[in-house]
Order: C-alpha cells, then sequence, then structure tokens
C-alpha cells in the first residue's frame, strides 16, 4: 500500500523544487512523481494558503508548467444575418397552403405548413451569400 504524502511533505517538496532551479517538469522526473499529482498538490496547497508566492510566470499556470498555447480560432462559418422584423398578413379567403413570405434582399421566399427548416436555412444562407 502506498503512503499518502501530508500537506506538509507536499510543502516540502514545493520548496525544493523551487529551490532546484529545475522546471516542475523535470524536477518532477528526477524524483519519480507523476507531474498532474504535483500540479494538483501546488494548487491545493495555494486554495488552503500555505503557499502565499507572487502570481506564476507570463506563460505558465499556477503550478509553474508551462500551459498549451491554444489553438488559433478559424472563422469557417458566415457571420449570422440580422433578421428584422416585417409586416406579416394573412388573407382569410386564401385558400393555399401558403403562411408567410420571407424576403431576403431581392428575393421573396414562400413558407408553407410542414416546410424542413434545415432547407431554409441552407436557401438562406445562399441568397445572402449572392
Amino acid at each position: 500500500m502506498i503512503a499518502r504524502r501530508t500537506n506538509e511533505e507536499w510543502l516540502v517538496l514545493y520548496e525544493q523544487q523551487r529551490a532546484s532551479g529545475m522546471t516542475v517538469k523535470d524536477w518532477c522526473e528526477t524524483k519519480g512523481i507523476k507531474l498532474p499529482t504535483m500540479a494538483d498538490r501546488i494548487t491545493r496547497l495555494r486554495k488552503m494558503g500555505l503557499i502565499k508566492d507572487s502570481k506564476p510566470t507570463r506563460g505558465k499556470n499556477s503550478t509553474g508548467v508551462k500551459e498549451k498555447e491554444k489553438p488559433k480560432q478559424t472563422k469557417s462559418r458566415k457571420p449570422w444575418v440580422e433578421v428584422k422584423p416585417a409586416a406579416v398578413t394573412f388573407n382569410d379567403n386564401d385558400t393555399s397552403d401558403e403562411n408567410i413570405s420571407v424576403l431576403i434582399g431581392d428575393y421573396k421566399i414562400k413558407i408553407r405548413k410542414g416546410f424542413e427548416p434545415e432547407v431554409l436555412m441552407e436557401v438562406c444562407r445562399v441568397l445572402v451569400a449572392l
């Protein structure tokens, strides 16, 4: 059975790592300590107020371990289109199944009962791009 370290023992290990001048990753490798475990313990010690050092150096997280760079976001989708409400009128004498008309630029789309929303969205995207 593996003995668990106390908070005081983790604090001593943290201070040894800081004094070594090595990165947390390299120090953990030499001591046989898993990096995620050390990072978790450092975070816990900070939350408990047992570690009161200044903010971590730039580009490193609270454990002193260099953070992975976030991937750049790419714009693969077209921006949203603003939809402005228009006057909608229904003719009670109309016998067709037509419910509503949508205007996009110079184009008018008549929407009937039972339409497929996915198809309407694709048509709107095409019309907006024109």
